[in-house]
């Protein structure tokens, strides 16, 4: 499951006091994330055109864009998501942004002078995009809490029961199980913890997980009828 890092800046000093505290000349945008924004600097006109219609559909999936390989695809899908939720996250007007996505990489030496002018004006299209907004300020917002969800996996083990004895083979043994939970904390920090759990918890679990997918159903039914769109997290 993807965990949303909203904290791509040098020093945690400001974050503690609020969004706007940070200057975002201190933007830092990561090697995977500037290789994509690099094919949007250099891709073609008629693929740039194709994939900007493709981001006007969101949150329908972006399919093979003419021009580009899978690879390229999927780098710029998540240049674009990433971009975009930094904005979203610190309300940052999109011009200032793309100056700052600009200088950014102008620090790598990964944006040439001659292909400035064509990179901000298509950045500045794509961030424009009212879906583009909408789906990733809906990633920001599912992801407003202290503690996020990222991973779990039930252990079982066999533990011997001895008797008197303990120098003779065990007469018995019994089944324990431990449930397994990791999750994000502030700043993205990977945690984990550790619950026991009977038998008899493991079906609970099972009933509450069940109870849980019949009432996202119910409630998914019921909104349809709303003039707002849900954005799921497909």
């Amino acid at each position: 499951m993807f965990a949303l890092n909203i904290f791509p800046f040098e020093g945690n000093n400001g974050l503690k006091r609020g969004r706007t505290a940070l200057g975002l000349a201190n933007l830092r945008i990561e090697k995977s994330e500037r290789a994509g924004l690099s094919i949007v600097s250099k891709m073609q006109t008629q693929s740039f055109t194709t994939i900007l219609a493709a981001v006007e559909k969101l949150p329908h999936p972006i399919s093979a864009i003419e021009g580009l390989s899978e690879e390229e695809r999927a780098s710029v899908i998540e240049a674009l998501n990433f971009m975009a939720r930094i904005q979203s996250y610190y309300e940052v007007p999109t011009d200032k942004f793309v100056s700052d996505v600009c200088d950014a990489l102008r620090e790598h030496n990964e944006l040439h002078p001659s292909e400035e002018l064509q990179f901000r004006e298509r950045l500045l299209k794509l961030l424009n995009v009212e879906a583009l907004t909408l789906v990733n300020k809906a990633d920001v917002l599912r992801s407003e809490h202290p503690y996020t969800f990222c991973a779990a996996r039930i252990l079982t083990d066999i533990r011997p029961v001895f008797g008197k004895d303990v120098c003779v083979v065990p007469p018995a043994l019994v089944l324990t199980h431990t449930l397994k939970i990791e999750y994000h904390a502030e700043l993205g920090d990977h945690r984990e913890f550790f619950i026991s759990l009977r038998s008899g918890d493991i079906e609970l679990l099972r009933e509450v997980l069940d109870r849980a997918e019949l009432k996202i159903r119910s409630l998914e039914t019921m909104l349809k009828s709303l003039p707002a769109k849900l954005i799921t997290e497909d």
